[in-house]
């Protein structure tokens, strides 16, 4: 993510330059904008698709959530473009280079539930722990706020803090060499 946004953020300073240099419409500009979002929005779709086919996810919701994030994302979008938020990219790349790890570890364990449901991965201790009487996804907002983006499981077997130690583990070892890398070419340039 941190090398492709740095990649990113200068082909687009330098199209901008591009386009102020040779007095290029500014449709170009906008052309390359739209597609950019929407491909964006494909993700989206793609990512509420799969949000349907759990059984817990009603269409409401998902339709109040995204008139939610769109009318954030409007009033963020007017806020940049006036001025009134600057926003540093390296530190947006950061945060959400750590937050899709938490994802990615969260997914990793939920496929280890799946495994160990059909009987293809041994649990080694199951459940581990409870935590359902202190905080169950099922019924409180902020356990499944911290289900969705972290993995919190109320019953987690040892199988699936393995995997989730090993997934954060490998994730933040392999940013931390593409940190270091970029640095140095930073430096060396």
């Amino acid at each position: 993510m941190k090398s492709n946004g740095m990649k990113a953020s200068q082909d687009i300073k330098a199209s901008v330059n591009d386009i102020k240099e040779n007095n290029k419409p500014l449709f170009s500009l906008s052309l390359v904008a739209f597609f950019c979002v929407f491909r964006e929005g494909i993700e989206v779709v793609l990512f509420l698709l799969g949000l349907t086919s759990d059984s817990e996810t009603t269409g409401a919701s998902i339709l109040s959530g995204s008139l939610m994030g769109s009318v954030g994302a409007i009033v963020a979008g007017v806020a940049m473009y006036f001025g009134f938020i600057k926003i540093n990219l390296g530190k947006v790349f950061n945060f959400f280079a750590v937050l899709m790890s938490f994802l990615a570890a969260g997914m990793a364990i939920n496929a280890v539930s799946k495994f160990t449901s059909a009987g293809l991965i041994n649990p080694l201790i199951n459940p581990l722990w409870n935590s359902t009487a202190l905080l169950d996804h099922h019924s409180n907002w902020f356990g499944l706020f911290i289900h969705v983006m972290f993995g919190y499981t109320e019953k987690p077997s040892l199988a699936q803090l393995i995997v989730y130690v090993a997934t954060l583990s490998i994730l933040f070892v392999l940013t931390h060499r593409q940190t270091k890398k970029l640095t140095r070419a930073k430096t060396a340039a």
